[in-house]
């Protein structure tokens, strides 16, 4: 099997393109309890709004909602919903980020969780916050896209 097949990707951030201009992307583990992988697994997660932050020499995701499973039993959950999750990066990576984000104008945030051979894996960005102007070019990049290709398609 190629790697390709062996990801899987669970969910993506859908707004980073718009409004970051990503700089690099790490990939890590995440530490969870037991239910909220089934959670995540379901696809019961959305990662707008979330971001990393570097407290102590750790990374953690902050400000997302893992919503708890349905059929977990009662008793066995002992974790809040809206609590940080801390992320798996070497020495290194941390040093890099927490270099980057003092940086001017530079944000540390999730662009997609994905399972890789079984395991929840994150994808994080430094990333630097776009202006009006760029947002605006984005847009008129695509629109033009779209209507070269319908062109193109109407013409075949």
């Amino acid at each position: 099997m190629s790697k390709e097949k062996d990801n899987k990707i669970i969910t993506i951030n859908k707004k980073i393109n718009h409004l970051y201009q990503i700089k690099e992307t790490f990939k890590a583990g995440m530490i969870l309890f037991g239910d909220e992988v089934k959670s995540i697994k379901n696809q019961k997660i959305n990662l707008d709004g979330s971001y990393i932050k570097i407290k102590n020499n750790q990374a953690y995701l902050t400000n997302i909602k893992i919503p708890k499973y349905k059929k977990s039993n009662l008793n066995t959950i002992k974790h809040k919903a809206d609590r940080d999750i801390k992320i798996l990066l070497n020495k290194k990576e941390i040093i890099k980020l927490k270099t980057l984000f003092e940086q001017k104008n530079h944000a540390i945030v999730p662009t997609k969780i994905f399972i890789k051979n079984n395991l929840l894996k994150i994808e994080i960005a430094i990333a630097s916050g776009k202006k009006k102007y760029d947002k605006r070019e984005d847009i008129k990049r695509k629109d033009l896209k779209r209507k070269i290709d319908r062109k193109y398609k109407l013409s075949i």
